[in-house]
């Protein structure tokens, strides 16, 4: 991957961009991304869904629901910023959401269902952008982006707590 991207990026999301950037494109990055996802949601335990491994840490349903909202804010951004819109964009509470979204009380397939659903939107939105949309600039909560370092950073901040979820959820149960 050229080093251009790093540049596309605020220096917090380079920890998510490094799980991805070994494949070609955003695209390859995120269809690659669903393939693991999809394998994941058929192969988790799922008496062990709502497992803590400590008090105040997310359940795994948590973790999804959370992937699931940032994923649909980091698109909104992308698409803000594909479409040339330069108005700032403020952050969100990723803790307020966990909260507020109470994924424990859903079933399993109701996740994976809205995990589908969001991705195949992004894929859509992404796979039709033009060449000079990928370099499109934005801020989002005072933080500078790319469109393609969005579609980059959502694929590697799933993959991020996927590793989350094996190394510190199924390997504690």
């Amino acid at each position: 991957m050229e080093q251009m991207i790093y540049q596309e990026m605020p220096s917090y999301a380079k920890l998510y961009l490094e799980k991805v950037a070994h494949y070609e494109s955003p695209i390859s990055a995120l269809q690659h991304n669903t393939q693991r996802l999809n394998r994941f949601f058929k192969e988790f335990p799922l008496e062990k869904r709502l497992f803590r491994y400590a008090p105040q840490k997310w359940s795994v349903q948590d973790i999804l629901l959370h992937l699931i909202d940032s994923e649909r804010v980091f698109v909104y951004r992308a698409l803000r910023f594909a479409r040339n819109d330069s108005t700032l964009l403020s952050g969100f509470d990723q803790d307020l959401y966990v909260e507020s979204a109470q994924a424990d009380s859903y079933e399993w397939e109701q996740i994976e269902a809205l995990f589908k659903t969001q991705r195949l939107a992004s894929l859509a939105f992404f796979s039709y952008l033009k060449e000079a949309d990928w370099l499109r600039k934005g801020e989002s909560n005072e933080y500078p982006f790319s469109v393609r370092g969005l579609a980059y950073a959502i694929a590697g901040h799933t993959e991020h707590h996927l590793d989350v979820i094996e190394s510190h959820y199924l390997n504690q149960i």
